[in-house]
């Protein structure tokens, strides 16, 4: 669901498959002040919340943390499309990942 919407399943399983094959390049852990870019909040099957945040640390990274722990870098290439899909999803449209 997106604001109490419920999604398309096929659309979201697509949207999910490309989520969960991105790779962080880099696991450094630097301390960047700037507000996230982007925050995303799953609820998982057993109940519980992750939170994600991107927070872009340069032209070609950004940050990713999980629930306030730093796991490293993520390519803005990744990100790019990422935030292509996640926009496509909350609006309805066909994703082919």
């Amino acid at each position: 669901k997106y604001n109490g919407k419920q999604t398309d399943l096929e659309n979201f399983q697509q949207f999910y498959m490309y989520f969960v094959g991105m790779n962080c390049s880099n696991y450094t852990v630097d301390k960047v002040s700037a507000a996230a870019d982007t925050t995303v909040k799953l609820k998982m099957n057993n109940g519980t919340v992750k939170t994600i945040t991107y927070t872009a640390f340069n032209d070609t990274k950004y940050q990713v943390s999980v629930n306030g722990k730093v796991l490293g870098k993520l390519s803005s290439t990744y990100y790019n499309k990422y935030i292509k899909y996640l926009n496509m999803l909350v609006a309805g449209e066909k994703i082919n990942a």
